[in-house]
């Protein structure tokens, strides 16, 4: 079995900060903080905006969400609540500095007839 991992760096231009983070589609570091997580990614910044949205809306977080040691964790009766509303708008774009990682494996399967 041979397994491949592939990184690709994405960067943009430091040029581009005069430019608001909407027309360029991406933030660079510190420009978007998010509360519960160190590190910006935009998969952080919609869980964290969908626990903050569940929070107003519904007055409680599902168990998996992050939350503040006081906020309250919706019961199951309430969870009709907190699948019943639409998405938020969090704007939340990709970093303007990435890391991504694609992987892959081959897998080769073995006749036996032709080991003997």
């Amino acid at each position: 079995m041979e397994f491949f991992i592939t990184i690709k760096s994405y960067r943009a231009d430091d040029a581009l900060r005069s430019f608001a983070p909407h027309l360029r589609n991406c933030y660079f570091d510190g420009e978007k903080v998010l509360k519960y997580f160190k590190t910006y990614t935009k998969a952080l910044c919609e869980f964290e905006c969908n626990s903050n949205y569940t929070l107003k809306e519904c007055g409680c977080v599902k168990f998996s969400m992050p939350r503040e040691k006081d906020t309250r964790v919706c019961r199951i009766d309430e969870m009709k609540c907190v699948y019943n509303f639409s998405k938020p708008d969090c704007e939340c774009l990709s970093p303007c500095y990435d890391l991504r990682y694609t992987y892959r494996y081959d897998k080769a399967v073995i006749n036996r007839r032709f080991i003997l």
